[in-house]
């Protein structure tokens, strides 16, 4: 992915979350924070491109999933804490959202397929040929971390055994 799709892909997934929170999360405020996110618990979801699989998730900490996830339901940040699955779920839907605002601002520079949604805890751990960028919001009154990982280009093949599987792979194809 070039560096500029890449900018624009980033850039749409601000703009969607932007617009998730004004439009769905109870007319909640978007916008940039200074720094990282204390974080811990998030949904991601993958994309399938013609160029390459990206994936896009949204970070917080176990309180501010609490947040949102009441958001999401209409309910107000004081009310009784919702069960951990209502949670996930609602964490789930709120990427889904977010990613389907990103698909439809980037459609006319990249073709985009959605996955499914998955929770998680912990933070991204990417592999020698992914790279992370990320951006740090405050959406009402949660602290979030938006992620795009995407395959870095430039990064020499894992091992000799895997080069050579990739090159007997693409002759083949041939």
């Amino acid at each position: 992915m070039t560096p500029a799709l890449k900018s624009a892909c980033l850039e749409a997934l601000v703009a969607a979350t932007g617009e998730v929170a004004s439009i769905v999360l109870a007319g909640s405020t978007c916008e940039p924070l200074e720094g990282d996110v204390a974080s811990g618990h998030g949904a991601y979801l993958s994309l399938s491109t013609p160029e390459e699989p990206i994936q896009v998730a949204i970070i917080v900490g176990a309180q501010d999933c609490q947040l949102l996830a009441k958001a999401l339901l209409g309910l107000e940040g004081e009310d009784e804490d919702l069960p951990a699955g209502d949670v996930s779920d609602a964490m789930c839907e709120i990427i889904n959202m977010i990613a389907g605002g990103l698909k439809r601002r980037v459609s006319g520079e990249l073709a985009v397929t959605l996955g499914l949604p998955m929770f998680v805890s912990g933070q991204p751990l990417p592999n020698q040929q992914q790279e992370v960028s990320s951006r740090s919001l405050r959406v009402g009154d949660a602290s979030v971390k938006l992620i795009l990982i995407t395959q870095d280009q430039n990064v020499a093949p894992l091992s000799r055994r895997s080069s050579k599987l990739r090159a007997a792979a693409k002759e083949q194809s041939l």
